[in-house]
């Protein structure tokens, strides 16, 4: 039993940084001519999406390493990736660009997961 749970442990790891790579190489490529269509701000709700299942999957795995606080931390950790990612396009695209409401939008999507994991942990207690 061991064994299969440390395996769990890796798999989930791995699916995290997975996840967390994609968001770097989505976040640092060049997207202009990558839709025909246009919506207003739709990107924000794909900001909001993304970073709502960045912060269960952080929580998720650091759950399964025993840290105290894991949701502070994956909230932390999330928030600031998303703040950095955003710096990174600034400084290293020049097909990108630094946008506070893109960093708002990650942080809203943090912290709504917050809540519902944490709501979800006042009802398993």
């Amino acid at each position: 039993m061991a064994k299969k749970n440390s395996t769990s442990k890796i798999y989930r790891l791995l699916f995290t940084l997975t996840y967390m790579l994609t968001i770097i190489v989505g976040s640092m490529i060049n997207l202009k001519n990558s839709s025909k269509f246009k919506f207003v701000n739709l990107d924000k709700a794909i900001h909001f999406l993304v970073y709502f299942v960045f912060c269960l999957l952080v929580f998720d795995t650091i759950k399964q390493y025993n840290f105290k606080e894991e949701l502070k931390i994956a909230i932390l950790f999330t928030i600031s990736f998303g703040i950095i990612l955003e710096f990174f396009q600034y400084l290293f695209t020049i097909n990108r660009q630094f946008e506070l409401l893109d960093i708002f939008a990650n942080i809203l999507g943090i912290i709504s997961m917050g809540v519902i994991i944490n709501l979800s942990m006042k009802n398993k207690k």
